[in-house]
């Protein structure tokens, strides 16, 4: 049975070619906007999936991005075994725009059963203050 372990979002994911080692840094559980669109420049989704000995070394998972109701994204993603019971699956996104404050939610499913899904809070931040700038009196030099 395939089982998903984990599943995140990020702004950067480094897999080591020499120890493969994964590095994950700034894991994004929160993102605010004084305006919307928000456009995210770059984000990665990872996740980790075991299966048994049963099942097939090579299967095909769809992933999706939803912004509250909007589908941002869809896609399958083909994740190979390579005869071993784990596996681990970087995405990298070069933008998103998400439209509206609320949730956004990475779901990875396979044939309709949803295995798990990431949710991002997404905020709408006050606006900026304004700084008002008095003028200075000029000093007379006298």
């Amino acid at each position: 049975m395939i089982e998903l372990r984990s599943l995140l979002c990020a702004e950067g994911i480094v897999r080591d070619v020499v120890t493969n080692n994964i590095t994950v840094y700034n894991i994004i559980e929160e993102i605010g906007s004084v305006g919307f669109p928000l456009f995210l420049k770059k984000i990665f989704v990872f996740f980790v999936l075991n299966r048994t000995i049963e099942d097939d070394t090579e299967i095909e998972f769809d992933v999706k991005i939803i912004n509250n109701e909007e589908l941002l994204y869809e896609s399958t993603v083909k994740a190979d075994f390579q005869g071993k019971n784990r596996t681990r699956i970087i995405i990298k996104f070069d933008g998103i725009a998400v439209s509206s404050p609320g949730e956004l939610i990475v779901i990875v499913e396979r044939n309709g059963k949803e295995y798990g899904k990431y949710m991002i809070k997404v905020n709408h931040l006050m606006e900026p203050p304004t700084i008002e700038e008095e003028p200075i009196a000029e000093e007379s030099n006298k």
